[in-house]
């Protein structure tokens, strides 16, 4: 069995962290799995693709550049790939029995054109919606906004990612519904959480729709098993309390809430831990330990902090949270949908409101349903219900159907 995987990162982002997963899981079971990729450090090569097994960029920095400057004035990528990407990717396609789309919106592929090179090859096409892409004109996250549901158009949130100056929103989401209609028939869309699961039901009647919970990653989920915890109730100490924030990006207002992270840093004994790029929090409380790509080192911070932060509104799968959660790392998050899509499977509640977080912190309180657990039985609740062999194995199922339903027709 050949699969294809794309996405727009190899490594970097929340998607990556998942098809990467994927891909190597894959390769473990025997099955083959070639990673395509756009573009990685400013446009170029990532620094990850020397260890990784099977993965090619498609993307060249002038095709990203070019993308990215057309994208951020009319709100769509217009130049497909070209030379060594180009014709790596067509081969790639051509010997695939399935393709797995994850995300294509970022500025190194006009969508079009690989659709029409998918259906062209009669492929099968397995995509992953991480984000709401899927269903809008041109963002990937949708906030308050329901235009998505009527066509979308006059766009309210033109600042929203991906940026855009111009308002052709209603015109690409039609071309966006006409090309899915074009491969529906060969097509599977999985989403991550139930609640954009029943989205793309509704909005995409006629496209097969599976749930599919993101996951650890094995590395993260090895590395958390190989870390002792300590078999004691969780809680909070009454002197210091190291709170813990992560974001791909943590100036992005959208993810994380700076409001409430100033307000705590007020809070006596409260000592701030973050990792991602660009945060905007200093400080002799104040610890940045920047992007961290090694596993081990990402578990060993994580578990020395007492509380973890999720202020996040855009999500559509609180990885971060289920990261925090199988380094036996509480959890504290204002309602929203990712939030309640993860916690509540684990019969914890979302906070209502972030003075209740405030007040949790400086009280050195922890909501009920964390009383009587252990930092060991919160992780192995997560390994339970989030773990990487269960979910590989499910799209393998997927992959197995669409490719016996391709034989047929």
């Amino acid at each position: 069995m050949n699969i294809l995987q794309i996405n727009v990162c190899l490594d970097k982002g929340g998607a990556a962290k998942v098809a990467l997963d994927l891909h190597n899981n894959l390769q473990k079971i025997d099955v083959n799995s070639q990673f395509a990729y756009g573009w990685g450090v400013k446009g170029g090569k990532s620094d990850s693709e020397s260890n990784v097994k099977n993965c090619f960029r498609i993307g060249s920095k002038p095709q990203v550049i070019a993308n990215f400057v057309f994208h951020n004035l009319f709100g769509f990528d217009l130049f497909s790939p070209f030379g060594v990407g180009r014709s790596k990717l067509i081969d790639a396609i051509k010997m695939a029995d399935v393709v797995h789309l994850h995300v294509i919106h970022s500025y190194f592929i006009r969508f079009s054109w690989i659709l029409d090179a998918i259906a062209s090859a009669n492929k099968p096409v397995v995509w992953t919606s991480h984000d709401y892409w899927i269903l809008t004109g041109r963002c990937s996250s949708v906030g308050d906004c329901n235009k998505w549901q009527s066509g979308c158009g006059h766009c309210p949130n033109l600042s929203s990612y991906p940026a855009t100056f111009v308002d052709f929103s209603a015109t690409e989401f039609k071309r966006k519904r006409m090309y899915l209609s074009k491969i529906s028939s060969n097509l599977v869309l999985v989403s991550p959480s139930s609640f954009l699961a029943n989205e793309l039901k509704t909005e995409l009647p006629n496209v097969d729709v599976c749930h599919i919970p993101n996951w650890l990653d094995k590395n993260f989920e090895d590395a958390c098993r190989n870390n002792i915890l300590a078999n004691e109730l969780i809680k909070l100490p009454f002197g210091s309390v190291n709170v813990l924030v992560v974001s791909n990006n943590l100036d992005d207002t959208s993810k994380v809430n700076k409001e409430l992270i100033i307000s705590l840093l007020d809070v006596e004994g409260v000592f701030l831990h973050t990792i991602g790029k660009n945060s905007p929090f200093s400080g002799k409380n104040v610890y940045n330990h920047g992007e961290i790509t090694d596993r081990i080192e990402m578990v060993k911070v994580i578990s020395s902090c007492d509380v973890s932060l999720f202020t996040s509104k855009i999500d559509t799968f609180g990885l971060v949270m289920i990261e925090s959660l199988a380094c036996g790392v509480p959890v504290l998050a204002v309602k929203s949908k990712a939030a309640e899509e993860v916690l509540l499977a684990l019969n914890i509640k979302p906070i209502d409101s972030y003075a209740d977080i405030i007040e949790l912190i400086r009280s050195r309180t922890l909501p009920t349903e964390y009383l009587n657990k252990t930092r060991e039985s919160l992780q192995v609740s997560i390994f339970e219900r989030f773990g990487h062999s269960a979910a590989t194995q499910n799209y393998v199922k997927i992959y197995k159907r669409l490719i016996s339903a391709n034989k047929l027709s």
